[in-house]
């Protein structure tokens, strides 16, 4: 069988990403907090796209007009947060990007270790109809794999 993805990244620069990943972990582990489900859930009202599309429109405000701006408000840490929401989001974008990426290379090398299972069993198939010695406990232990789908088949067969 043919691989259909290489393993070059993990033997080609497998220390390099642990490092790159270690260094992130060491820099956003200490400077984030870890919310529980409750504060995710009232923190969570802020960011809503209705709740976004405020915040914007004050910002926008506080800009095109600052002689309305409320006292009560600091306004330099008002838009500090709101560089910090910026950035987190591009950094949240990129993330999710190379996540999504590494899932599909993890997804392409998991299909290839199936098809190679899949060409192994058959192969112990062979040896096992040839009386190959061990060929037959083998198979017979890989073939339990095969066993729930086959009776799943049959029963959705006999509806």
């Amino acid at each position: 069988m043919k691989s259909t993805i290489t393993d070059k990244l993990v033997k080609d620069h497998k220390a390099e990403i642990e490092a790159a990943i270690t260094a992130l972990e060491n820099l956003i582990n200490p400077n984030t907090p870890v919310l529980t489900s409750e504060e995710r859930s009232f923190y969570g009202k802020g960011g809503g796209d209705s709740n976004k599309l405020l915040v914007d429109d004050v910002k926008t405000l506080s800009q095109t007009q600052p002689q309305l701006n409320s006292p009560l408000i600091d306004w330099t840490e008002f838009n500090s947060d709101n560089a910090a929401v910026s950035t987190c989001k591009s950094w949240i974008g990129r993330m999710e990007s190379i996540v999504y990426k590494l899932e599909s290379a993890k997804m392409m090398h998991e299909y290839d270790n199936y098809m190679d299972a899949i060409d192994q069993y058959a192969h112990l198939d062979y040896l096992s109809r040839n009386n190959v010695q061990g060929a037959a406990e083998a198979h017979k232990l890989l073939k339990e794999h095969f066993k729930r789908a086959k009776a799943k088949t049959e029963s959705n067969t006999e509806k």
